[in-house]
């Protein structure tokens, strides 16, 4: 297992862009393994606040999501420094978006906590 990169806020976009793993400050982000997929998920300040989380299925298709919940200044600071720019991500709410981090899209559904 290779060693996480302790990297600055100000340089995690990269990170989060290639979806690679690292810890900043107060910032993190780790790749998590389910039945159907694979998670990288990017947190802010503890794991009941994922900010964005990337879900790559078996056939090579990454969808991103985004909380769209009200959070404390820095972590507004934290979502600005480390957003991934891509087209299209779908916005969530913290409670699904913790349901999402753990066990993927079908995980969101199979608990009826679905879009």
């Amino acid at each position: 297992m290779s060693k996480i990169k302790q990297v600055s806020n100000a340089d995690a976009r990269d990170y989060v862009q290639k979806c690679i793993e690292f810890q900043g400050s107060n910032t993190f982000a780790r790749e998590v393994h389910t039945d159907h997929s694979t998670l990288y998920v990017v947190y802010s300040y503890g794991e009941h606040f994922p900010m964005f989380i990337a879900e790559t299925d078996d056939d090579g298709v990454t969808r991103w999501y985004s909380n769209q919940d009200r959070f404390s200044m820095t972590t507004s600071k934290h979502r600005t420094q480390l957003h991934p720019h891509v087209e299209y991500m779908v916005p969530m709410d913290t409670a699904r978006m913790r349901v999402l981090a753990h066990g993927g899209l079908m995980e969101l559904f199979s608990r009826g906590a679905g879009l």
